[in-house]
C-alpha cells in the first residue's frame, strides 16, 4: 500500500513544465518578471468548496480547473489528481488527488513517516521540512520541497490528511522564478482548508 501512495504523490508533483516554462535561478529574476510578479499578488482569494462539497479552501480568484487537455499533457493517466486549479501558464498550481487508501486520523504521523522515508530514495527530491500541523481542527502532514522537472526546479508544499475515511493528499507547485511571490500565499492557502 504505501509504494502505490508513494507512486500517487509523485504524480502529483512530477508535472512536466518543459511545455511552458525556461529554467531560471532563483536569483536571476529579469525586471519583466518581476513586474509580472507584483501583479500576480494582486490576485484574490476566494473560498471555493470543492470535492463534491466536502472541502473548503482559498484559491487565487483568477485560477481555473486545468482542463482536460492540460491534464493528459501534464499527468499521467495513471494516478491522475482529482482536481487540479491553475493559472493561465500552468506554472502555479494547486492540485487534489482524494486516493480510494483508507485511512483514519491517527495513521497521518505514520503517513508522513512513510513518505519521508520514499523520499530519501529520490535523488531528485531536496526536502526543506516536513511537520504535523493541525488545520482548522483536522491534523495534516505538510512537506516543502524543491524537485527537479526536465527544465526548471519546482517548489511543492505538499499536504495530506484523512477525508472520510480515506487518504487526500494534495500540492501547492510553482517554477522556481515564482517562489518569491507564491510561497506566503500557498501557505495562506494550505491554512485555509476546512472540511465540510
Amino acid at each position: 500500500m504505501t509504494q502505490n501512495i508513494f507512486l500517487t504523490i509523485l504524480v502529483i508533483f512530477s508535472i512536466n513544465f518543459q511545455l511552458d516554462s525556461v529554467a531560471k535561478n532563483e536569483t536571476a529574476i529579469d525586471k519583466n518578471k518581476m513586474i509580472e510578479n507584483y501583479k500576480l499578488t494582486q490576485s484574490k482569494l476566494v473560498y471555493r468548496e470543492i470535492l463534491d462539497e466536502t472541502l473548503k479552501i482559498l484559491v487565487p480568484d483568477d485560477f481555473v480547473l486545468m482542463d482536460v487537455e492540460m491534464l493528459n499533457l501534464k499527468y499521467p493517466k495513471a494516478n491522475r489528481p482529482t482536481l487540479v486549479y491553475t493559472d493561465d501558464n500552468g506554472e502555479v498550481n494547486i492540485a487534489f488527488n482524494y486516493t480510494q487508501n483508507k485511512i483514519t486520523p491517527a495513521d497521518i504521523p505514520k503517513m508522513k513517516n512513510s513518505i519521508l522515508n520514499q523520499f530519501k530514495q529520490v535523488s531528485s527530491i531536496n526536502l526543506i521540512n516536513s511537520e504535523l500541523r493541525n488545520i482548522n481542527n483536522k491534523e495534516f502532514f505538510i512537506m516543502k520541497f524543491y524537485s527537479q522537472a526536465i527544465d526548471t526546479k519546482v517548489y511543492n508544499l505538499m499536504f495530506g490528511t484523512e477525508l472520510n475515511g480515506r487518504l487526500l493528499i494534495g500540492t501547492f507547485n510553482c517554477t522556481i522564478d515564482k517562489v518569491q511571490v507564491w510561497k506566503s500565499i500557498s501557505e495562506d492557502i494550505i491554512n485555509s482548508i476546512e472540511t465540510l
